[in-house]
């Protein structure tokens, strides 16, 4: 039996995809992360920038020109990557770090969500945090930032995960629940903070 709901569960995902329907996008809070058009990055949001502390973007894997001059443009200092298997520090200009942390969208872990923390938390200028699409991994990534760096109740921030038009895919509604249970002093205390 249970390899039979496995195997449903793995055509349920793959159908799903071809009939995707995406989560609505709602009128956009001068507080979301604002969208930007660069060169090779695309679904390129601006989370938060000076006077905030820390000056984060968000967006798709990067393309060819992206990483030889859009990270360049943004002055990127730091580059969080979520992509399984894809590392990109072949593709980085000098002076560029990435940390790569090889995230699940199905799983979340608590080790990565510490590990994207301090990545944020000692970068010495702008970060970028991308996966493969700009969508998921990175939503509860930016959706922790928001929490835990910025005070944001969980509600505010699974909001702009889910409905910020970053192409959230309504299969990893997980991640929501995953947000509203996460253990933020255990967080802050891993970090640092």
């Amino acid at each position: 039996i249970k390899k039979i709901l496995w195997i449903v569960l793995v055509a349920l995902l793959f159908s799903s995809c071809a009939i995707a329907v995406p989560i609505p996008i709602v009128e956009r809070p001068g507080t979301w992360a604002q969208p930007m058009t660069v060169a090779g990055l695309p679904n390129l949001f601006r989370v938060s920038a000076p006077p905030a502390r820390w000056t984060i973007y968000r967006s798709a894997l990067p393309l060819a020109e992206g990483f030889s001059k859009g990270l360049v443009e943004l002055g990127i200092t730091t580059d969080i990557n979520l992509y399984a298997g894809h590392p990109d520090k072949a593709l980085l200009p000098r002076g560029i770090e990435e940390t790569y942390i090889p995230a699940h969208t199905w799983h979340p872990e608590f080790e990565d969500a510490v590990a994207v923390l301090k990545a944020i938390k000692t970068a010495p200028g702008p970060v970028l945090i991308h996966c493969q699409h700009g969508s998921d991994r990175t939503g509860w990534s930016v959706a922790l930032f928001r929490i835990v760096f910025e005070n944001w109740t969980k509600e505010q921030a699974v909001d702009e995960m889910l409905h910020g038009g970053f192409g959230f895919h309504w299969l990893w509604g997980n991640l929501a629940g995953w947000i509203r249970g996460a253990d933020i002093p255990k967080l802050k205390k891993a970090v640092g903070l």
